[in-house]
């Protein structure tokens, strides 16, 4: 109907009004009379009409006159929305009646006929994953499967984790084709074309395509929970690990980072050509203010040499020993005299106790060689490393070794040797850790602290290496300031 005002008039004798002011008036003379309370419904939305019985005998069902009630309480918007829709007042009935219930898989997507659409759909892992995600999408089966097939060809017994770009088109019967599909692998960014071929698919590999980025982290502080908690909002586990180690010959972050210190991060992502983060992040810069010491470093790779932590001045910050050769522990017990936490006598106590749980990473303190791995009296299960200039170091009360770690293996400053446990004579779980020099233990944490001197054989760079460094740390310094 067009235009603002209502047709002259009363409405039709036969309609019924809609009007409240005349719901409680006797009908006019010479016009039908209602029909009884005990009618049948017609299911009208004339609320004059509502809650009325079935009549015995009829078979008929009752009209859900609360529904009515609320499908007219929408007002006209809400009823147009629904009918726009294609939802009839039958449809949401039964909706009503069913609960609500929705299917656990996302809809699939709607295709107009003949229209030919990409998506970009969730990520999937492996085959299985990608059936599963073409099914959703409508997908026939046997395009499904030859789809795998072809993959299979190129991808081989396992592609890993997916990201997927798909394109489809209408079919017979409403259910959309495959016509071509672009799968990214998150751990490297290749990936690979699938493309249809009358009634198959081809596959061909894709090149990475990789796109470096850096991102910046603003500066945080340490809160009263300490680093690890501070930073869990921000830094993935991977970036707190990796800041953990570039730290580990300046600070001993159980016991020198307080509250109120600062700290900051640079790390590099890849990307592939659709955007999707590739791989594990690289941490490149790490900043610690604490115990009165500030240090910026920054991860560079030499060339011909390997990759480490140099600080603003190019100087390798490597040591001959870590400050601590586990991640996050707290000291529990130092070297010295103590009351045994066991036996309860006065007893020398030769090395530092670091309070860890079962199965917690060991790494090397420094370069060296598998002396013993093995049961001892008193350790449980010990670990000796032997390193240059007469040094050792001890790791007891051990709950086992990655492979590979036996007497006469080399090993490397940083690398997983052990896992922590509570085996011998212990009180809890921890990692008892000692340093001997030419046969007699030797305090940890002074010994490091004075003889700490001890640098790695290349500490500056010179030259080419360090106008290379410089150009690194400038573009990373860049990064930095675009988050002050």
């Amino acid at each position: 109907m067009k235009g603002d005002r209502e047709p002259a008039g009363p409405p039709p004798v036969d309609v019924p009004s809609l009007d409240p002011r005349t719901w409680v008036k006797a009908p006019p003379a010479g016009t039908a009379a209602r029909p009884a309370p005990d009618a049948p419904d017609s299911g009208s939305f004339d609320p004059r009409s509502w809650g009325r019985s079935t009549p015995a005998g009829s078979s008929e069902p009752p009209v859900r006159a609360g529904l009515d009630r609320r499908l007219l309480l929408l007002g006209g918007g809400g009823v147009l929305t629904l009918a726009a829709g294609g939802f009839g007042v039958a449809a949401l009935r039964g909706r009503q009646t069913a609960g609500l219930t929705s299917s656990a898989s996302p809809p699939a997507p709607a295709l107009r006929a003949d229209d030919e659409n990409s998506y970009t759909a969730p990520a999937v892992d492996g085959y299985r994953g990608l059936e599963e995600r073409l099914a959703n999408y409508r997908v026939p089966p046997e395009e499904i499967s030859a789809a795998v097939e072809a993959l299979r060809g190129v991808a081989g017994a396992n592609p890993g984790r997916m990201h997927l770009i798909l394109r489809l088109r209408n079919a017979a019967g409403d259910r959309p084709g495959l016509m071509a599909a672009e799968l990214r692998r998150a751990i490297d960014g290749t990936g690979y074309q699938l493309t249809r071929q009358g009634d198959g698919f081809t596959a061909q590999v894709l090149a990475a395509e990789l796109m470096r980025r850096l991102v910046a982290h603003p500066r945080g502080q340490v809160n009263r929970d300490g680093l690890y908690a501070s930073a869990v909002d921000s830094l993935s586990s991977d970036l707190m690990t990796q800041f953990a180690e570039a730290l580990a010959f300046d600070f001993d972050i159980a016991q020198e980072v307080r509250e109120g210190d600062q700290f900051e991060v640079v790390h590099q992502e890849q990307h592939d050509a659709r955007g999707n983060v590739v791989g594990t992040p690289r941490l490149l810069f790490a900043f610690m203010s604490a115990d009165g010491k500030d240090r910026y470093l920054y991860r560079f790779r030499p060339p011909g040499a390997d990759e480490g932590w140099f600080d603003d001045r190019g100087r390798n910050t490597k040591r001959a020993f870590m400050r601590t050769p586990l991640d996050g522990a707290r000291i529990t017990s130092l070297f010295g005299e103590r009351k045994h936490p066991v036996f309860h006598d006065i007893r020398m106590h030769k090395g530092v106790d670091f309070g860890c749980g079962i199965g917690t990473h060991i790494f090397a303190a420094a370069d060296g060689v598998v002396d013993y791995a093995g049961a001892a009296r008193g350790f449980g299960v010990l670990l000796k490393l032997r390193h240059e200039g007469g040094l050792e170091t001890w790791y007891g009360h051990l709950s086992g070794f990655p492979p590979g770690i036996e007497p006469g293996v080399r090993v490397a400053q940083g690398q997983l040797v052990a896992l922590s446990g509570n085996i011998g004579v212990s009180s809890g779980p921890h990692l008892h850790y000692e340093v001997h020099k030419d046969g007699v233990a030797v305090d940890p944490k002074d010994y490091l602290d004075v003889q700490g001197a001890m640098a790695a054989a290349a500490s500056l760079l010179q030259g080419a290496a360090l106008s290379a460094f410089m150009a690194l740390k400038d573009e990373i310094d860049l990064a930095r300031r675009s988050q002050a």
